[in-house]
């Protein structure tokens, strides 16, 4: 049998290097589990993709999750919104694009 070289199977994903305002577009996969009876990515699992896309965007701008907790850090989503656009579709391309929108002593809003 044949050993698979699982980097052939699919690339990893490209990130953009951050724009003139730190604005980073990750590339973030569907699962068929994501989605709802209607094929259509269920509205809860939103926020997990954004979850999983603002963990990509620390590490990418030198603040991973592990260095906050090193640092006994925490951070914590105290509010998150979204307003719907689009259907998304299971095996659509789906990129999230990450930035901090504001920052202060104590909190940073990111977008």
């Amino acid at each position: 049998m044949k050993k698979i070289d699982k980097n052939t199977i699919s690339a990893p994903p490209i990130f953009s290097d951050p724009d003139s305002k730190n604005k980073v577009t990750i590339p973030v996969s569907l699962r068929f589990s994501d989605m709802d009876a209607n094929g259509h990515l269920f509205f809860g699992n939103y926020f997990t993709l954004f979850d999983t896309a603002f963990l990509e965007y620390l590490k990418i701008i030198g603040f991973s999750f592990d260095m906050f907790c090193r640092n006994q850090l925490n951070f914590y989503y105290v509010e998150a919104t979204s307003q719907y656009k689009a259907p998304v579709k299971y095996g659509d391309a789906v990129d999230i694009i990450v930035w901090i929108e504001n920052s202060g002593r104590t909190s940073f809003t990111s977008g």
